[in-house]
């Protein structure tokens, strides 16, 4: 049985002000060889991003260039804490 997550108490007034990870491992390996998985979702808009990895390792590399991407595509300012 699971148990339901505590209410949040963090309020987000613009897209990127507030970026959830998640890294999960699939049971099974797809066609392409990945295992793992990394999902950013936006708490304002609730936009999902999902990155397949083949190492868990990868996860750093794939958020700081989601950061990067971010500030050249939305101008946005991410700051990483974690």
């Amino acid at each position: 049985m699971q148990l339901p997550f505590s209410s949040s108490t963090s309020f987000t007034t613009a897209p990127f002000d507030l970026i959830h990870c998640d890294v999960w491992t699939s049971l099974v390996v797809s066609i392409s060889c990945y295992k793992y998985y990394l999902v950013l979702l936006d708490d304002y808009s609730h936009f999902c991003w999902l990155f397949p990895l083949h190492h868990k390792s990868d996860v750093h590399r794939h958020i700081v260039y989601f950061v990067a991407d971010a500030h050249t595509q939305f101008s946005a300012i991410l700051e990483f804490s974690g």
